[in-house]
This record gives C-alpha cells, structure tokens and sequence, in this order.
C-alpha cells in the first residue's frame, strides 16, 4: 500500500510546511488507555441497539478529540518547524477531564457516529484553543478561536439514524495535546509532537 508520505514527502524531508498542503496537520487529544475499553463496549452496544448496518468502526488508536487545526502562517520569520518549536516552549495550560454524555450523528453527510462532550468540556477545549491560538499568533500563526464541538467519532455508517442519546458518561484526562499528521485513507496519524498539559484546571 502506497504511502501518502513516502521518503520524498515526508515532514523530515520536505518540512512540516510542504506536509500540511497534503494532509490536515492539528492538535487533539487522545483518550487514555484506561477509557478505551468503556469507549468501545459503549460503540458496540449502540451499534447494536441501534441495527446500524455498513458500520466502519474506526481504528482504536485513531479514536481523539480535534482541538483545532495547525495555525496558518502569516508572519512567519523562520521555518515553520522551528516556530512550532519555540511555540511549545512558551505554551501552557492545566490538565483537565474530559466528559462525554451523549451518542449522535455528526459530520456534513451525517455518517459519522460520536460521541458528545458535555458543557464543561466544552468549555474547556474553547479555552484550550485560544490558548493554542494565543501562542501561536506570537510566532507568525493564525489559528482558530471559536468555540467548537468537542466529540470522539466512533465510526461511520451511511445508515446512520438520527438520533441523539444520552449515555452513561464517559471520562478520561487530557494530560497531553498532540500536534498530528492525518495521513488520510491509510488509517494513520503521524505524531509530530506532544505539548504536556501541567498542573490541574479540575
């Protein structure tokens, strides 16, 4: 199977600034290890509850939660992996928990299948965006600022119902934002780096 970064294009080779026109680069959080099973366990009961036929579940270690694009560079006075480096430096926010409460149908064509974080999670991740946005807009980046909808897709299905469920919730920490390369179609996200949450927000 073909590689979408074979040597020739891969970030080391190319830099992480010819990577990102190919392929979405941004930060999320992966659930820990310790929420995996009760994440799984609650998409094959709805899966099955539900009788959702053609179901795709995606891969374990692709389940996350996108907190926001790679900023867009702007004003950039040195190579981008370079700003992203000294943007790390300088970053800090407190670990946090992540909550999700309930099953629904997302994505533009409604075949995608998550679950919800609840309003204090939301809450959270809006703050943890401006502040990637913050610091990154002090080394040459333009990122995202608007408060998003903080979900983990479990899998897709054309044969999605539409549906919103609330579910026994779901929680783990988010100790680690991971700055990724989505290498789309391939089932893989190439980590780029990880900036520690530290302390504790609650």
């Amino acid at each position: 199977m073909p590689d979408l970064f074979p040597e020739t294009l891969s970030p080391c080779a190319i830099g992480l600034a010819g990577a990102r026109l190919v392929a979405p680069v941004f930060f999320c959080i992966y659930p820990e290890v310790e929420a995996i099973p009760a994440i799984l366990e609650t998409r094959r009961h709805f899966v099955r509850q539900l009788a959702i036929s053609s179901f795709s579940p995606r891969p374990t270690e692709l389940l996350h939660v996108s907190i926001a694009a790679c900023g867009r560079p702007v004003r950039l006075r040195q190579p981008l992996q370079d700003a992203l480096k000294e943007t790390a430096r300088k970053f800090s926010f407190a670990s946090f928990t992540m909550t999700f409460h309930r099953l629904a149908r997302f994505g533009r064509n409604g075949s995608a299948l998550v679950i919800v974080a609840d309003e204090e999670t939301r809450r959270m991740v809006h703050r943890l965006r401006r502040a990637l946005a913050d610091v990154q807009q002090a080394y040459g980046l333009k990122a995202e600022r608007t408060p998003s909808d903080p979900h983990v897709t479990l899998g897709y299905s054309a044969h999605l119902p539409d549906v919103s469920i609330a579910i026994p919730p779901l929680s783990f920490r988010a100790q680690v934002v991971e700055l990724v390369v989505s290498n789309q179609g391939y089932s893989e996200h190439l980590v780029l780096a990880r900036w520690p949450l530290v302390g504790d927000a609650g």
